[in-house]
C-alpha cells in the first residue's frame, strides 16, 4: 500500500519464483534458437556452393565458411589452404567440429609462420621425413603429443614415422584408442619388445604380437606370459621348427605343448619329439604326424615305447621292413603287429 495525494495506491505483486524461472528459460531457449539460426544462416551460402564454385572462392570470410560448413571434406581442406588470415585459422583450429579440419587449420598456421619468418611463401617446403623445427613430421609430433581431442591425436599418429615418438604415445597417451593406433604403427623390433614389457594394455600387447617377427622374442612370450590369450597369440606367430619343438618339450602348460606339436610340420623334429619327449601324450601326438617311411623305421629302431612302435608299424609300407621285424623282434606284441600289417598289405594286393 502506497499513499500519495491523500489516496491509497495498490502496487503490483512481485513475480513468483516459478514465473521468474519460466522467464529465464524462455530467454535461454530464445537465445539458443537464435544462435542456431545464425549458425545455419552463416553456413547456408557455403552449403549451396557446388564443388567447382567453392574452389574458385578467394574471399577469406567466405573461405572460412566453406572450411567450416561445406559438405565435401576435400573442398573444406582446399579452402583452409587458401586462408592467410591467422585469426580465421585460429578460430577454425579451436572450434571446428571435424578434428581433421582442426588439424588442417593448425598445419596452415604453421605454414604461415614459416613463410613469415622466411619472408617468402615460395621458399616454404615441407618435408615428409626430415624433422626440422617446422617440418610436417615435427608438426605431427607436436599435435600428437599436445592436442586435446583424442580423435585429432589418433588421426595424427597414423601419419607419424618417428619410432621413438610412436613408442612414447603407445605407452603414455591417456586414450586407449590412441595408444593402440600408435602400437600398430610401430615397426622397430627392439621398441616393440620394450613396449610389450612395459605396457599394461592388453590390446596394445596383442597388436605388438602381430607386429613382432623376432621368433626368439615370441618364444620368450610363450614361455613366460601368464595371460593365456597373449601366450596363444605368440605361439601362433612362431613358425621356426626348432623353437616349436623346444616349446613342445619344455612348456609348462599341456595346452601349449599340444599347440606347438600341432603347429609343427617338420618330420625330423616330430621324430625327435616322438623318441625323446618326456610326456607320453606329446610323444604320441608327434608320432601320429609322422609319415616318412625312413623316419618311421628310425622310430621303430630307437623308441622304447611299444605303443608308438605299434602305431608306426601300422603306417609302414615296406614288406622287407616288416619281415625283418617278424624275424628279429623279441617283443611278441611288436612282432604280432608286424605280422598283422604284413597280412593287411598282402591281402590288399590280392
Amino acid at each position: 500500500m502506497k499513499y500519495g495525494n491523500g489516496q491509497a495506491q495498490v502496487m503490483d505483486a512481485p513475480p513468483s519464483a516459478i514465473e521468474l524461472g519460466k522467464g529465464i528459460m524462455w530467454s535461454l531457449n530464445t537465445a539458443d534458437m537464435a544462435a542456431k539460426q545464425r549458425k545455419e544462416e552463416k553456413g547456408s551460402k557455403a552449403r549451396l556452393l557446388d564443388d567447382r564454385q567453392a574452389l574458385k572462392v578467394t574471399d577469406p570470410m567466405m573461405l572460412a565458411e566453406i572450411a567450416a560448413y561445406h559438405p565435401d571434406h576435400e573442398v573444406r581442406k582446399h579452402a583452409i589452404n587458401k586462408i592467410a588470415d591467422r585469426h580465421l585459422l585460429e578460430n577454425l583450429k579451436t572450434k571446428a567440429d571435424d578434428p581433421i579440419i582442426g588439424y588442417q587449420a593448425f598445419r596452415q598456421l604453421k605454414y604461415l609462420q614459416l613463410a613469415q619468418e622466411r619472408q617468402s611463401a615460395q621458399q616454404v617446403a615441407f618435408s615428409s621425413s626430415v624433422e626440422g623445427p617446422y617440418s610436417e613430421q615435427a608438426i605431427l609430433k607436436e599435435v600428437a603429443l599436445t592436442a586435446t581431442k583424442k580423435e585429432v591425436r589418433k588421426a595424427t599418429v597414423e601419419k607419424i614415422k618417428n619410432q621413438a615418438v610412436l613408442y612414447a604415445i603407445a605407452l603414455n597417451d591417456p586414450a586407449a584408442e590412441v595408444r593402440l593406433a600408435a602400437a600398430w604403427e610401430l615397426r622397430d623390433e627392439k621398441l616393440l619388445a620394450k613396449l610389450y614389457h612395459y605396457s599394461a594394455d592388453r590390446e596394445v600387447r596383442t597388436a605388438i604380437l602381430f607386429r613382432i617377427n623376432d621368433q626368439h622374442l615370441l618364444k620368450g612370450v610363450v614361455m613366460s606370459e601368464q595371460d593365456e590369450h597373449l601366450r596363444n597369440m605368440a605361439l601362433w606367430r612362431i613358425s621356426e621348427p626348432a623353437l616349436l619343438a623346444a616349446i613342445a618339450h619344455v612348456a609348462e602348460e599341456l595346452s601349449v605343448r599340444k599347440t606347438a606339436v600341432n603347429r609343427l610340420q617338420d618330420q625330423s623334429w616330430l621324430l625327435h619329439i616322438a623318441i625323446r619327449g618326456a610326456d607320453p601324450y606329446i610323444r604320441k601326438m608327434a608320432a601320429d604326424k609322422l609319415y616318412d617311411e625312413t623316419l618311421l623305421l628310425q622310430l621303430l629302431q630307437e623308441s622304447a615305447d611299444i605303443y608308438l612302435k605299434k602305431a608306426a608299424i601300422e603306417k609302414v609300407h615296406s614288406k622287407d621292413t616288416l619281415l625283418n621285424l617278424v624275424r628279429n623282434e623279441s617283443v611278441d606284441f611288436i612282432r604280432k603287429a608286424a605280422v598283422d600289417r604284413l597280412n593287411e598289405l598282402t591281402q590288399g594286393q590280392s
